[in-house]
């Protein structure tokens, strides 16, 4: 998001703007420094599967399952206002072939992993897509979870999913107030959101929403709306943030624009070094 500015204040580092794989072996085994735009992977089947030696909690025990993750796209079409998979990831969806994932879910497998949390943007951006990728998680004979749009759901889709192993769906949500909705560009039916929960519990997948408050212009009372939603709802997990704006997003742009500077902005911390997941 910041590759040139960070590589401006630190020109000891090296800094890699995109996706790194085809790029930092060479850039670290020669010390390079400074900024390397390294773009988008196009052909993600030619990247080798990750060695999970390295690794401190992957695979890990989930619940009474023992997981892995991985990915089978990179990229999200859709343009809500404060995300940056568009910026980072691009608009324009990478997949990797079904053999390719169910390749590296095999080799899982014989590693003793009972489940893959898939870490797409979005599991379920195509329909036949999401419908061959389930029937070979069947055949696979392996659980899995995954972050899906839910206006791109239905009862049919949906009973694919289960009957592949799919135990537990996690739904961007944001908000439970139409206007706030509109405004971010997500999903404003709340119907909608309500017959997907209500189907998910009758297969019984498991749900998990994600809701962000402080959007701008957003009052007390739609705050409320959104909590009593979410109670309305009964997820099996339900998290709330504080909205933050990214640089490049539209968010950003908006609240720039609203007087705020590049400074208030970017000094919100979101990770934090401690418990590393980097052996």
């Amino acid at each position: 998001l910041c590759g040139e500015e960070l590589a401006s204040l630190r020109p000891d580092l090296l800094v890699v703007k995109g996706e790194a794989e085809n790029v930092i072996v060479e850039a670290v085994r020669n010390k390079k420094t400074g900024l390397i735009n390294a773009g988008q992977i196009k052909e993600l089947d030619k990247l080798p599967f990750i060695d999970r030696s390295l690794f401190v909690n992957d695979p890990c025990l989930e619940g009474i399952r023992y997981e892995s993750s991985m990915i089978t796209a990179r990229g999200c079409p859709y343009l809500c206002n404060f995300c940056t998979v568009p910026v980072t990831n691009g608009r324009n969806v990478r997949t990797r072939s079904i053999n390719n994932v169910i390749a590296e879910i095999n080799q899982l497998k014989a590693q003793g992993v009972e489940s893959i949390h898939f870490m797409d943007d979005m599991i379920n951006f195509n329909r036949q897509r999401t419908i061959q990728l389930s029937n070979a998680l069947k055949e696979a004979d392996i659980d899995w979870r995954g972050l899906a749009r839910i206006e791109l759901l239905d009862d049919k889709l949906l009973e694919t999913m289960s009957d592949s192993g799919c135990y537990r769906l996690a739904f961007g949500l944001e908000s439970g107030t139409p206007r706030i909705l509109r405004n971010i560009g997500k999903n404003a039916d709340l119907n909608l959101v309500r017959g997907v929960f209500a189907k998910c519990k009758n297969l019984g997948i498991e749900t998990k929403a994600f809701f962000t408050i402080g959007h701008p212009t957003e009052t007390e009372d739609e705050i409320r709306r959104t909590i009593d939603f979410a109670l309305e709802l009964k997820p099996n997990d339900a998290y709330f943030m504080v909205v933050r704006a990214f640089p490049k997003t539209k968010l950003y742009a908006q609240m720039k624009g609203n007087g705020f500077s590049d400074q208030e902005l970017n000094k919100y911390q979101q990770f934090q070094d401690s418990n590393a997941y980097v052996k």
